[in-house]
């Protein structure tokens, strides 16, 4: 809950700047979002809603849900990286050997 309350008061921080001159191209839309996620931004208004304490007008609500979806595009490539690391670690070949019996 804080990283939506911190995505807020960016947002509320921020307001004085016009969006269209701040909206970056990078990789666009999400197409496909899981409950999860979708739970995510329907917080990040809510909360900057709350921050702000009235309705947020259209601008302020596209410019939080825009800094919400970097957050999860930023999430995916994370655990993108964690998976692709997994792979190389369990990518080793195992080789059983006869375990040596103890002589004395």
């Amino acid at each position: 809950m804080d990283n939506k309350k911190q995505v807020a008061e960016d947002f509320i921080d921020n307001t004085s700047c016009k969006l269209k001159n701040e909206r970056k191209h990078r990789a666009g839309r999400l197409q496909r979002v899981s409950l999860t996620e979708k739970r995510f931004l329907d917080d990040a208004v809510h909360a900057a809603t709350k921050v702000k304490g009235k309705k947020l007008t259209s601008e302020e609500r596209r410019k939080v849900l825009c800094i919400a979806r970097e957050q999860i595009r930023s999430q995916r490539r994370a655990e993108e990286i964690k998976k692709e690391r997994d792979k190389e670690r369990h990518a080793v070949v195992f080789e059983w050997k006869r375990p040596e019996t103890f002589r004395r």
